[in-house]
């Protein structure tokens, strides 16, 4: 048997939800039925959507598992790196990262002509 370290993250754009999934963790832990009966498949779509689920493995993040569909698409997603770079196992390099270059001021240049030859 292989003792794996993992721990598990809820990584969600808005924070009303997150009370909702804790109490369904909490019944998915102590094998209480309560949520069954007052949670319907809508609000479980609904709720998947919002908050991804990341159980991360801190010996290998690789191998780290997430809820978005991306993850059942290439076994890897922005969630996990997201969860590693945050728990420093790993580092973005500098040239990946977006400095925010700024768009210059005024109307875009006119595209020429393909046919017209400059006079230099």
């Amino acid at each position: 048997m292989i003792n794996i370290e993992s721990d598990e993250e809820l990584i969600s754009d808005n924070d009303e939800s997150f009370d909702l999934y804790y109490e369904i963790i909490e019944c998915e832990q102590t094998n209480c039925q309560c949520f069954r009966n007052n949670f319907d498949f809508q609000q479980f779509v609904l709720l998947n959507k919002c908050i991804k689920r990341v159980k991360f493995n801190k010996t290998e993040w690789i191998l780290s598992t997430c809820t978005c569909k991306n993850y059942m698409k290439f076994c890897l997603c922005k969630h996990i790196i997201a969860v590693a770079v945050k728990t420093k196992l790993t580092e973005i390099d500098f040239s990946f990262r977006n400095i925010g270059s700024k768009k210059k001021r005024g109307r875009k240049a006119k595209a020429k002509e393909w046919f017209v030859k400059s006079k230099n």
